[in-house]
């Protein structure tokens, strides 16, 4: 998924596969990095509105955290 995110990020896939890693990295009790990728998505997809919410309600309950470079805390 971190692939195509990165090597393919205008693939309308990766839209759908940035979500599903946020998903991912949060299951797995690596918060940063999830959180990580739920501001990426936000920061690429910004006109949708019907799932911005529920991303930025993922990112309320995992708390701040540090800044990030991509899908990469700092």
């Amino acid at each position: 998924l971190r692939r195509v995110v990165t090597d393919h990020a205008s693939d309308p896939l990766a839209r759908g596969a940035l979500l599903h890693l946020a998903r991912l990295l949060k299951d797995l009790a690596r918060p940063d990095e999830a959180r990580c990728a739920y501001r990426l998505y936000l920061g690429r997809h910004p006109v949708a509105p019907h799932l911005a919410g529920d991303v930025e309600k993922a990112l309320a309950r995992l708390g701040p955290g540090p800044a990030c470079d991509s899908l990469t805390p700092r």
